[in-house]
C-alpha cells in the first residue's frame, strides 16, 4: 500500500503541475499560439484531468476492501477515463493530420491556410474532437454502476459494469473487442502512416539539399516531428498492455483458478497505473524536446 501510495502521489504531482504549466505557457506566449500548440493544449487538458481525478480513485478503490467512492464517482470516473483516453487518441490523429499538410502537402497554400490559420476553423475542429470523444464516453455513465454482493459471511461492495443483453440501446454500443480496435487501434495505425509519410517527405527533402532557405524551416519541421513522434510511442507503451489485459479480461474463462485470477488483477492494475502515468509523462517529454516550453516554463517561474 505504500509503494502504491507513493508511486500515485509522484504520478499525480508530476501530471497536474506538469500539464497546467504546459496550458499556462501556451495561453500566455503568443508566439505558441500555433494550431499544432493548441492542440496539444487540448491533449493537455486531458492529461491534467486524468492525473486530477483518474488517479486517486484507481489508487483508493486498489487499497479499499470495498468501492469507497459511492455511485456517483463510480459513474464519473469510467466516463473520465474514457473521455481523456479517447481524446488523447484523437488528438494525436488531429496533430498528425496538421503536420501532414504542413509538411507533405506545403504547396496547397489555400487549403493549408484554411486548415492550421484560421481560428474558427481550428475552434470547430477542437470542439467537434471533444463531443466526438465525450459520444464515446456516454455509455461508461449509462452502464457503470455500483453492484453489492451479500454473502453468507459478507458484504461485497464494487464498481463494474452491467450492460442490458437485450435492449435498443445496447445494440447502439459497439462490443469492447470493435470499441479497442475502432477508438485506439485504427487512429494510431493513422498516425503512424501519416508520419511515415512525414518523415519520408523530410528525407527527401534533406537528399535534395537547401533550396531558397528551406533549410533552416525543415530543421525546425524535424524538432516538432521528433517530439511528436516520441509522445506517440510513449502514449502505444503506456496504453497497449492496458488495452490488452483490458479485452483479455472480458473475454477470459470464467473458470480460471484463483491464483490465476488474482495475478490478472495485479497486472491489470500495474497495466493502469502504467496507463495514467502517461499523462505525468507527456509534459516531461514536452519540456524535453522542445525549447519554447523550456523558455517559457522558465519564463513563469
Amino acid at each position: 500500500i505504500a509503494l502504491k501510495v507513493a508511486m500515485y502521489t509522484i504520478a499525480m504531482l508530476l501530471g497536474i503541475v506538469g500539464n497546467a504549466l504546459i496550458i499556462i505557457v501556451i495561453g500566455l506566449h503568443k508566439k505558441l499560439h500555433t494550431a499544432t500548440n493548441l492542440y496539444l493544449a487540448n491533449l493537455a487538458v486531458s492529461d491534467l484531468c486524468t492525473s486530477s481525478f483518474s488517479m486517486w480513485v484507481h489508487l483508493g478503490s486498489s487499497i479499499a476492501p470495498d468501492w469507497p467512492f459511492g455511485e456517483g464517482v463510480c459513474k464519473v470516473t469510467s466516463f473520465v477515463q474514457a473521455l481523456c483516453a479517447t481524446s488523447s487518441v484523437f488528438f494525436m490523429v488531429v496533430i498528425a493530420v496538421d503536420r501532414f499538410f504542413a509538411i507533405v502537402l506545403p504547396l496547397r497554400r489555400h487549403g493549408r491556410y484554411i486548415l492550421r490559420k484560421s481560428t474558427w476553423v481550428i475552434s470547430t475542429i477542437v470542439i467537434a474532437t471533444w463531443l466526438a470523444a465525450a459520444a464515446t464516453a456516454v455509455p461508461q455513465i449509462l452502464h457503470w454502476k455500483l453492484i453489492t454482493l451479500v454473502w453468507s459471511d459478507k458484504t461485497e461492495t464494487f464498481c463494474d459494469e452491467d450492460w442490458p443483453k437485450q435492449t435498443w440501446i445496447f445494440t447502439c454500443v459497439l462490443p469492447s473487442p470493435i470499441q479497442v480496435v475502432l477508438l485506439y487501434f485504427s487512429p494510431l495505425i493513422i498516425i503512424v502512416l501519416t508520419y511515415a509519410s512525414i518523415v519520408t517527405t523530410l528525407w527527401k527533402t534533406h537528399d535534395c539539399g537547401a533550396i531558397n532557405g528551406a533549410h533552416h524551416q525543415r530543421q525546425k519541421y524535424q524538432k516538432v516531428v521528433r517530439m511528436l513522434i516520441c509522445l506517440l510511442l510513449a502514449f502505444f507503451i503506456c496504453w497497449t498492455p492496458f488495452q490488452a489485459i483490458v479485452l483479455y479480461d472480458t473475454h477470459r474463462p470464467s473458470n480460471q483458478d484463483a491464483s490465476m485470477v488474482s495475478y490478472i488483477k495485479d497486472l491489470k492494475y500495474a497495466f493502469t497505473f502504467l496507463a495514467y502515468f502517461n499523462s505525468a509523462l507527456n509534459p516531461i517529454l514536452y519540456g524535453a524536446l522542445n525549447t519554447n516550453f523550456r523558455r517559457g516554463i522558465a519564463d513563469i517561474f
